[in-house]
């Protein structure tokens, strides 16, 4: 078995303003609706609020609909 360590990561250097979107797939909705509260929660704990969140039928449409987010510049990071 492998052992994994946990470390706290410190965020304080980053920029809070950074705009986020989380890209969560309907199929399967019992888990990836809750790991984008999840990660939601994760990231207005560490003060950023500038969140986005999208739905999308499947994983196939996931590259699809960041790639347009992307190319409209309408986000800094995508999960």
């Amino acid at each position: 078995m492998s052992n994994y360590k946990i470390e706290e990561v410190d965020f304080s250097s980053l920029d809070t303003n950074t705009h986020i979107s989380i890209i969560t797939a309907e199929f399967n909705a019992e888990y990836t609706q809750a790991l984008t509260q999840i990660n939601e929660d994760f990231l207005k704990e560490k003060w950023f609020y500038n969140i986005d969140i999208y739905q999308v039928p499947g994983a196939l449409e996931i590259p699809g609909l960041s790639h347009k987010i992307l190319k409209n510049k309408k986000t800094d990071l995508i999960l």
